[in-house]
């Protein structure tokens, strides 16, 4: 039973990164389509049986995760190193809670060590219970849940770079 309770998990996890991109180009489609023609209905309806989609993929979280996962231990230190360059000139982390060998949790956390500047945005497809297991306010102000459209996720950008402009500003 836990052998199924895993694959179930590894495939709605999977589903939702695909649901993330359906729900996407449903919405670019939708926004260039006049607003009473019959494609933006169908579009529509996409997007509604999508959120259907999503609401399945996590009971099937639910059903997949009855105990809390325990990643592996890895080196951080290298992969911190391997793209700490490139971090350097990005202003937000945008990262999965649940992720294979490495929490979002830790990676911020690392990153946070050197760049204490830096906005970390963190998502999850997972239950609301599995996400507040790795202490993430799921309403709180750097939380997304997948899927999202593209406009979302530019709109959450947004809103977590302002805070960090406006924490500047108080400081100083």
């Amino acid at each position: 039973m836990e052998a199924i309770g895993r694959l179930a998990g590894g495939v709605a996890h999977d589903f939702n990164n695909l649901l993330t991109v359906i729900v996407g180009y449903s919405e670019f489609v939708h926004a260039a389509l006049p607003p009473d023609s019959a494609m933006a209905k169908d579009v529509a309806e996409i997007l509604r049986a999508a959120s259907s989609a999503a609401s399945l993929t996590r009971q099937l979280l639910i059903f997949s995760r009855k105990d809390v996962v325990h990643p592996a231990v890895i080196g951080l230190t290298d992969v911190v190193e391997r793209i700490e360059r490139m971090l350097r000139r990005i202003d937000l982390l945008l990262t999965d809670i649940v992720m294979p060998g490495l929490s979002g949790r830790e990676l911020a956390a690392r990153l946070l060590e050197s760049r204490v500047d830096l906005k970390v945005l963190y998502t999850s497809g997972y239950t609301d219970e599995v996400v507040a297991l790795r202490d993430i306010q799921v309403n709180g102000p750097d939380f997304m849940r997948k899927p999202y459209s593209p406009e979302s996720l530019a709109r959450k950008v947004r809103e977590s770079l302002a805070r960090k402009v406006r924490a500047l500003l108080t400081e100083g």
